[in-house]
């Protein structure tokens, strides 16, 4: 997959427009349904979760932009735990860039395991959002365990380096 005209830009530089479309991508119900906190986030608790990944180097969030277009969000938390991390990813809702899902893989992967030389990549999605589970499987990604959050199933996932 050509990755040349992707950019990830840090949350602590997006701008006053990047950051409310953020917010909105985030609230939206397709997004908001698979996310572990599904309440709807206000102005004021975004900007202030934004300020606290200043200083925080265990949390990373990118907006991803391809072609000048904004296609999606990867985010990183956990980093180097064991030299591990987890992630997570969700694409623009209002956009209909094919196979993006792939994209945001394909950058998540790339950016742990060649930038931050981290050996095992770890992410937790729900059991139901079966097309997800499916994308995860054909990055090669393994079920370890699976536990119930918000009296949901979720399945835990891991990628080591060397099986990519």
């Amino acid at each position: 997959m050509n990755l040349e005209n992707i950019i990830l830009k840090s949350f602590v530089d997006l701008n006053d427009d990047e950051k409310s479309m953020v917010l909105i991508w985030r609230n939206n119900d397709d997004i908001r349904r698979w996310m572990y906190n599904p309440n709807v986030i206000s102005t004021k608790e975004h900007l202030k979760f934004i300020e606290t990944l200043v200083p925080d180097g265990n949390n990373l969030y990118f907006l991803i932009q391809q072609n000048s277009e904004n296609i999606g969000v990867i985010y990183f938390n956990e980093i180097d735990c064991n030299n591990c991390c987890y992630f997570g990813l969700y694409a623009n809702p209002f956009s209909k860039v094919v196979g993006v899902g792939r994209v945001l893989e394909e950058v998540s992967i790339r950016y742990v395991f060649d930038i931050l030389k981290i050996d095992t990549l770890k992410l937790e999605v729900f059991s139901a959002n079966a097309q997800v589970v499916n994308l995860h499987k054909k990055y090669k990604f393994v079920e370890f365990k699976r536990k119930i959050i918000n009296k949901k199933e979720v399945i835990c996932m891991e990628l080591k380096n060397e099986n990519r």
